[in-house]
């Protein structure tokens, strides 16, 4: 949701895209992170942002499907190419190795794009000066709260929830592209963390 926040207040068309490997919530728990960051975003900026690849109030959207979803980096660039076609200029792609080529061709293009799981401006340096950030699982945290749940007692059995709330997900350092975000939607963006991780902002109110 930050990673969608700051995106849209970076983006000069006011249009990104998203596309996922295959649809499960692994997946698309990410492409409603997208959708509700500009959702939040245009509230609060009397804007009009929006996410193409994705509909969250649907649950439909575009997916690379197939026998290879996570590692077909040339149908990540066609994908990247079919959504700047249509506006976009900051794409998420949520599709491992495929969503590669997808940066790839932002960076060509002299776009960005919205990483995911890792941070991937350090992951993928030859594309970081096209990475905006990353919408990041901390698997530090998630590994020790299991051991500190083992050594409790508890033996696991249930799944763990990265939230803002217990540092289980987090959005990435901006690296080369700092100075695309202004001190002010840096402070928006901060206060939005604030909220969601006290509950004060509900993301699931904003996936329509």
């Amino acid at each position: 949701t930050l990673a969608g926040y700051v995106a849209s207040g970076v983006s000069k068309t006011g249009i990104l895209g998203t596309y996922g490997g295959m649809q499960f919530p692994g997946v698309t728990r990410f492409m409603d992170g997208m959708v509700a960051g500009a959702n939040i975003y245009n509230e609060q900026n009397g804007t009009s942002v929006k996410v193409l690849g994705w509909d969250a109030a649907k649950q439909t959207g575009t997916f690379v499907g197939g026998d290879n979803p996570w590692g077909d980096a040339a149908k990540g660039e066609q994908l990247a190419k079919t959504l700047m076609d249509q506006g976009a200029d900051i794409v998420h792609p949520v599709a491992g190795s495929t969503g590669n080529g997808s940066i790839k061709a932002m960076l060509a293009a002299g776009k960005w794009a919205i990483g995911v799981d890792t941070d991937q401006a350090l992951s993928l340096p030859e594309y970081s000066k096209a990475i905006l950030t990353s919408a990041q699982k901390a698997i530090d945290v998630a590994v020790l709260e299991t051991i500190k749940k083992n050594a409790g007692g508890d033996m696991g059995g249930e799944n763990f929830l990265g939230t803002l709330a217990n540092g289980g997900v987090l959005m990435s350092p901006y690296h080369d592209l700092a100075s695309m975000v202004s001190p002010e939607l840096q402070a928006k963006v901060d206060k939005l963390q604030a909220d969601i991780a006290s509950g004060a902002i509900k993301v699931s109110d904003y996936l329509k």
